[in-house]
């Protein structure tokens, strides 16, 4: 009941605009109507699916918990808390004696419509389509025994997988940039960056352990470099200089 109180406070205000804001809005307002029909349908589907008819889970499994059973005190006292204001708050600003209205208004603020005939005509109207939506269901659902049987409809199938969106964006989006990913890591970061990184761990490995080989703690070693050291400065400047 919150759902139906607010749904039919926004067509309301809808159709109370409708008049100076042009076709758009009676537009809008035939979609609302329809999306009343459509909710009281389904709503009422699994009112009648589920608690109408015979017992269908005997194919269950044994364990106490997979059998319908009701809820205990921590769950059932907060829902009917609940189900007690859905009821009484949907009436905030409803077009006739508006007293919820009138005493939450230092709270909240007015309501966003008033009280006049449009709007009691529109609660009216939401009604009859809640009405008419309950009544398919019933016709559909709530005459016969309900045996599921999957549907193959080509309508059916877009919309159980939304509009085929998530294909759609792997296909286009998250498999190019993935494989675009795998093929950077190998050749890029593997390649270049690590490969490279390696590259230069290796010659200052090499570099080091052929210079390790000159520390050797002879003093004639030494001397020996020192004099190869001046001989090559010495040819240095001879030849070149």
């Amino acid at each position: 009941l919150a759902g139906f109180w607010s749904k039919d406070g926004i067509l309301g205000a809808i159709l109370a605009a409708a008049p100076s804001m042009g076709a758009g809005y009676y537009a809008l307002y035939g979609v609302g109507l329809l999306t009343a029909v459509l909710t009281g349908f389904y709503t009422f589907r699994l009112i009648f699916v589920v608690f109408f008819g015979e017992y269908r889970g005997a194919g269950a499994a044994a364990h106490a918990t997979a059998q319908p059973h009701e809820v205990g005190p921590a769950m059932a006292v907060p829902m009917l808390a609940l189900l007690v204001l859905s009821i009484i708050g949907g009436f905030d600003g409803v077009p006739w004696s508006d007293s919820i209205g009138d005493f939450l208004k230092s709270a909240v603020g007015a309501p966003i419509v008033g009280n006049n005939n449009v709007l009691a005509a529109s609660l009216v109207l939401g009604i009859v389509a809640a009405v008419g939506g309950i009544t398919l269901a019933w016709m559909r659902y709530g005459q016969r025994h309900f045996t599921y049987i999957e549907n193959r409809s080509p309508l059916y199938l877009l919309l159980h997988n939304a509009y085929y969106l998530d294909p759609l964006f792997n296909a286009v989006i998250a498999t190019p940039v993935l494989f675009a990913g795998r093929l950077l890591n190998r050749g890029m970061e593997d390649g270049a960056l690590d490969g490279g990184s390696r590259g230069v761990a290796w010659l200052v490995g090499q570099t080091s352990a052929g210079l390790r080989r000159l520390q050797t703690g002879y003093a004639r070693n030494y001397a020996l470099g020192i004099l190869l050291g001046a001989v090559l400065i010495m040819a240095y400047y001879m030849i070149w200089r």
